[in-house]
Order: C-alpha cells, then sequence, then structure tokens
C-alpha cells in the first residue's frame, strides 16, 4: 500500500455514522474536478483562443434539498451489483450531468458540408474533425437526435402513467448512441479524468468515495426534472460520486492488491501483470472489512440472486425512497407491490415486507 491508487477504496455501504463532507472541502473537490484538463473538440473557442467549455456540469443536489430525491431516482432503477445502491446513511453526493454546450444552442441548423459526404461514403469511422463552426454544428445535431429519442421514451412514461399501468420498468438507454465515435470518446475521457482527480482529492482531503454510473435509466431522471439542467432538456446523467467520512465495508480488487512490484526496464508493461498466489488479498482496509471477490452469492430459487443483504446487517430502503416510488410509480400502478419487486428484489430479499411495512404505516392499498 505504498502509491496513491493503492489507497483508493471502492465503499460498498456507509456506516450509520457516516458524516457530510463539510462545504468549503466539497468545494476544493469540484474545484479539482474541473480543474483537470478535458478532451479537445468539445468547447468553444474565445477570443484568446483558449477552448474553454466542458461537456459536464456537477450538480451538488442537498444545496438544493434534493438529495433523497437524486439518490431515490439512482435507486429505484439501479442494477444489481455487489454494492448498496439503496445508498443508506449517503450525505453528500456529486452528479456529473453531461450537456450540449450552452453555446451550441445558437449554432446553425444546417450539416455541416462534410457530414453528408461522411455518410455517403460509409466512412463514419472517420475523424469528425471540422472548424469550430463545423463541430458546434455536429455536436447539435446529434444532441437533437438523441432528445427525439429520449422525448419518444417519454411519451411512453407519461401513457403508462396516465392509464394507470405503470407495470414495467422503464426502458434502459445505452448512453449517446447517436454520437459519432469520436464526440463520444471526448465525453468519457472528460468526465473519467475529471472523476478521477475528484476521488484523487477526496483520498487527498481524508474522505472515502463510491462511484455509480447512472445514465442506464436516465429516462427516469429526465421524466423528474425535466429541463432544469438544460432549457431544451439536453442533459444525461453519466455519473454519480458518493463522498462520506464513514464506510461500513468496501472493495478492493483482490488482483490489485496481489501483485508483485513492478521491476523492469521492459519497454512494454501489461495492465494485467502476474498475480503473486503467495500474496493474500486483504480482508481489511484501515479498519473497514473488504468484501471477498470470491464469495458465493445465494439463489432464491427463482434465478434472482441477492447481493447486498450482507453489506451492513439489515439493509433498510429509507422512507424518502419508499415515498418517491409511490407519487411517481406506485399510485400509478395496477400492482405497486408487484412493481416494487421488480426494482428492488434483485438486490434485496426483504424489499416486499418493508414495502408492505410502509404501505401500512401511510394506509395505503398496495
Amino acid at each position: 500500500m505504498d502509491h496513491t491508487s493503492k489507497k483508493q477504496l471502492q465503499v460498498a455501504a456507509w456506516s450509520n455514522d457516516n458524516g457530510p463532507v463539510p462545504e468549503q472541502d466539497i468545494n476544493a473537490i469540484v474545484q479539482s474536478a474541473v480543474d483537470m484538463q478535458t478532451a479537445p473538440g468539445l468547447g468553444y473557442t474565445d477570443k484568446n483562443y483558449y477552448v474553454n467549455a466542458k461537456p459536464y456540469d456537477i450538480w451538488i443536489p442537498h444545496r438544493e434539498n434534493e438529495l433523497e430525491n437524486a439518490l431515490a431516482i439512482a435507486s429505484t432503477f439501479a442494477m444489481n451489483q455487489a454494492q448498496n445502491q439503496i445508498f443508506n446513511n449517503v450525505k453528500t453526493m456529486l452528479v456529473f450531468m453531461v450537456s450540449e454546450p450552452r453555446h451550441v444552442m445558437t449554432a446553425s441548423n444546417d450539416p455541416p458540408i462534410w457530414d453528408k459526404e461522411l455518410n455517403d461514403s460509409h466512412s463514419w469511422v472517420s475523424s469528425a474533425y471540422g472548424s469550430d463552426g463545423e463541430m458546434d454544428q455536429k455536436v447539435k445535431q446529434e444532441w437533437n437526435k438523441f432528445n427525439s429519442y429520449m422525448d419518444e421514451l417519454l411519451k411512453v412514461e407519461r401513457y403508462k402513467k396516465e392509464k394507470k399501468q405503470y407495470d414495467s420498468l422503464p426502458d434502459m438507454v445505452v448512453p449517446y448512441h447517436v454520437f459519432h465515435q469520436e464526440h463520444v470518446t471526448m465525453i468519457y475521457q472528460s468526465v473519467g479524468m475529471a472523476m478521477a482527480s475528484a476521488v484523487s482529492k477526496c483520498r487527498e482531503l481524508g474522505y472515502y468515495s463510491q462511484f455509480h454510473t447512472t445514465y442506464r435509466r436516465s429516462v427516469a431522471w429526465h421524466d423528474f426534472y425535466g429541463n432544469k439542467f438544460h432549457p431544451e432538456k439536453k442533459w444525461y446523467p453519466t455519473a454519480i460520486l458518493l463522498i462520506g467520512t464513514q464506510p461500513s465495508v468496501g472493495k478492493i480488487s483482490a488482483s490489485r492488491n496481489s501483485r508483485d512490484k513492478i521491476d523492469s526496464d521492459t519497454s512494454f508493461v501489461t495492465g494485467n501483470p502476474p498475480v503473486n498466489d503467495s500474496l493474500v488479498a486483504i480482508k481489511t482496509f484501515e479498519g473497514i472489512p473488504i468484501l471477498d471477490p470470491r464469495r458465493k452469492e445465494k439463489d432464491d430459487g427463482k434465478g434472482k440472486k441477492r447481493s447486498i443483504d450482507h453489506l451492513q446487517g439489515t439493509v433498510i430502503i429509507p422512507d424518502s425512497h419508499m415515498k418517491f416510488f409511490w407519487e411517481q410509480y406506485g399510485k400509478h400502478s395496477s400492482d405497486p407491490r408487484k412493481l416494487f419487486s421488480m426494482c428492488y428484489s434483485t438486490r434485496l430479499s426483504s424489499c416486499d415486507s418493508q414495502f408492505d411495512g410502509w404501505l401500512k404505516k401511510n394506509m395505503l392499498d398496495g
């Protein structure tokens, strides 16, 4: 554990005494993220020829009293993973919102000259670079196309609610699937570097972090927040970063902590060096239990794996999540209990009984 990368712990769950991050430290973490370099070609060039636009904004929900709503959206339709995606005890959250740069809104709707040539020649894998104006047009067209796609999904969401037939999960979204490969590469490169910088700053300041991809159910985010993050709704939450003071359990790759020290003058170093079998994966990190990556997941007999029951005793779905589910989906469903089970049962074996208890407490009929 002699260098920074090995000191990065991926939190899998937070303890009951996890504390919030002071606002000045949040500012330092966000500052570190936005100060990180970004991929070229996504911003505009000012009069001094400096590219000064990034493809993302960072939203800090608790500063608008929106933390519980944001966590509930991320939790309700989360996919099954070996971490607590019910997000118990989270106090601080950053959301990396990718959006169409504001200056692109004024760009021409005419397709760039080379755009048609690329499509006609089937050479779409060629570089999309052109002049600044052409790139702005290209970026705008791609956001327009994806926005149209999202609008169709939102129509389905509205119909299901209006007809009281919200009995299925929202469609999963492949983010930026109509974007040119170069555009997508720039987005992920920029967000990845910003998140890495933020995580490193967290560690420097003595905090722990947990990251989670959010984009797959971005239709749910749009359904709730509309044009909050962009006047034309051209925004998509790509990742969230949860920050805190006290994890209850964490994850560290067994191979990452079982590799021999690189001591070679070779010109090519593989990212997957041999693992020394004599080294045992660590079981604790600064007193924090580490999940055993070789553990066996239980099967409930219906082919559903339970993956988070063991993380911190009995995982409780917060009342705020229950209320959010009911207001946004449950009361619009012909079978709220079944829908709730579809959302949570692959992650939490006790979800049905918890939902029944919440309905009874609030005198609602599920």
